[in-house]
């Protein structure tokens, strides 16, 4: 600290002047103590898109009264960790660059199997003395995964005349976006012209293992039918679904005369 006298005499003569003179105050960084700070929770899907989040930066108490006064420097460096344990309970899911200290949900080790809700504890510390330290908590919640898209392959268009012998086509397996792994559920209809209504599969089409059989003995069959097959994600996780339209043309294969 820089303290600056001035002095003055009088009796006719004015004679001002000025000293200069440094004081230490002594107090050690060892009895520093940090500021709170919070860390925002955080969320993840399962295979989404990871998030990150920078630590704040904490002064200490005596860094604010001595060297520059800013709350950063006269005590030196200081770092982050996390210091929940045992690792093994969030390293899956979670990590924390100390050089950058940038806070990262969403590894590529998280798996379906990891969905939970992670308490952390994340602890700042003076390299120089490590016995300072202040700790915040966070949340972490690791969600199911989030399907955000369903490709499915294109099925040609398909033709059958009513009183021959039966025809059959199949479709793949809708892929999910990302790669969730969840077993979808299949359900299939057939939808009018405007796409609005949706009825059960006529008798004379059936499907087994994503294979779809027709066979007509009956003129009144005869039709345009679009088949819808709807993917859906099973009950119990994030909804999404998606449908895939076959078109089948049944017409009269017997020439009237």
């Amino acid at each position: 600290m820089l303290l600056t006298a001035k002095v003055a005499y009088a009796g006719g003569y004015a004679i001002a002047g000025s000293l200069d003179f440094q004081v230490n105050i002594g107090i050690s960084c060892t009895s520093a103590d940090f500021d709170d700070f919070t860390i925002n929770d955080m969320t993840h899907s399962v295979f989404g898109a990871s998030s990150t989040q920078t630590l704040p930066a904490v002064k200490d108490s005596v860094s604010k009264i001595a060297g520059d006064l800013g709350g950063f420097t006269h005590c030196g460096a200081r770092e982050y960790y996390i210091s929940t344990t045992p690792a093994s309970y969030y390293d899956k899911v979670i990590s924390l660059d100390t050089t950058t200290s940038a806070f990262t949900l969403g590894l590529p080790a998280t798996a379906l199997t990891d969905v939970n809700d992670y308490t952390i504890e994340v602890t700042v510390r003076l390299v120089d003395y490590p016995t300072v330290t202040k700790t915040a908590t966070l949340t972490a919640h690791v969600t199911d995964c989030q399907v955000t898209a369903l490709t499915r392959a294109v099925v040609s268009d398909q033709y059958y005349d009513v009183y021959t012998p039966m025809i059959q086509f199949s479709f793949t397996e809708f892929v999910q976006i990302p790669a969730c792994d969840y077993t979808l559920d299949y359900t299939y209809w057939v939808i009018d012209s405007t796409h609005v209504v949706y009825s059960a599969l006529p008798t004379f089409i059936s499907e087994l293992d994503k294979t779809f059989t027709v066979v007509s003995t009956s003129s009144s069959d005869v039709a345009l039918y679009e088949i819808v097959v709807r993917g859906s994600v099973p009950s119990g996780y994030p909804v999404f679904k998606d449908e895939l339209i076959i078109n089948l043309n049944v017409a009269n294969g017997c020439q009237v005369d």
